[in-house]
C-alpha cells in the first residue's frame, strides 16, 4: 500500500466518520441496555405480583375449604362433592287413593297478620 492510499484510507474525514458511527452505535447499545433493565424490573414486578395473587387465592381457597368442612355436618347441601339424595316418593297403601292437594295460593300482600293474644 502506498503512502497516498494509506493517507486516503485513514483521512481525517473517514476517521471522524468512523468515530461518529461508533459513538452512535455505543449510544444505541446504552439505550438498549437501559430499556432492557426497565423490562427486567417490570417482569420481576409482574412475577412478584402474580405470586402474591396466587398466594392470596390459595389462602382464600383453603379458608373456603375449611368453612365447607366445618359446615358439612350441619348443612350437607353446601358440599357440592356429595350428590343430593332424592327424596323418597311416598308409597300409597294398597287400595287407598292418595290425597290430592290444591296448589298453595300466591302470596297476597293485602293480608296482614293478626296480633297474638296474650297468653
Amino acid at each position: 500500500m502506498s503512502a497516498e492510499e494509506l493517507a486516503e484510507t485513514y483521512s481525517d474525514r473517514k476517521v471522524a466518520r468512523a468515530r461518529d458511527f461508533l459513538i452512535a452505535r455505543q449510544q444505541e447499545v446504552e439505550t438498549f441496555n437501559e430499556r432492557l433493565e426497565q423490562a427486567k424490573a417490570a417482569a420481576n414486578e409482574i412475577r412478584s405480583w402474580a405470586m402474591q395473587v396466587d398466594l392470596e387465592e390459595a389462602v382464600a381457597r383453603a379458608q373456603l375449604d375449611r368453612m365447607r368442612a366445618s359446615l358439612a355436618d350441619i348443612l350437607p347441601e353446601l358440599d357440592p362433592a356429595q350428590p343430593e339424595a332424592p327424596a323418597p316418593e311416598p308409597q300409597p297403601d294398597a287400595g287407598i287413593e292418595p290425597i290430592r292437594t290444591a296448589e298453595a295460593p300466591a302470596y297476597d300482600d293485602r293480608v296482614t297478620p293478626l296480633p297474638r293474644a296474650a297468653e
